[in-house]
């Protein structure tokens, strides 16, 4: 911890900086091995070809899963 005064705020900004730094959306994908940063406005578009890549259910599924442990 710093003493209050300039010494103490250019610390506080400094540190900040080094998170906002490290918080981009790019950053996190490459740290996280994300495969692709989304655009907001394509969004809506991602996620009906996800939908539209999904198998269609079985015939006369129930769709519930029941998890044999």
């Amino acid at each position: 911890a710093a003493a209050e005064g300039p010494e103490r705020d250019a610390l506080y900004r400094r540190l900040v900086e080094q998170q906002y730094e490290k918080g981009q959306a790019m950053n996190m994908a490459a740290m996280l091995e994300i495969d692709a940063v989304i655009d907001p406005a394509r969004t809506r578009h991602w996620l009906a070809r996800g939908l539209e890549a999904a198998p269609a259910p079985a015939p006369g599924a129930s769709g519930r899963f029941v998890d044999a442990w």
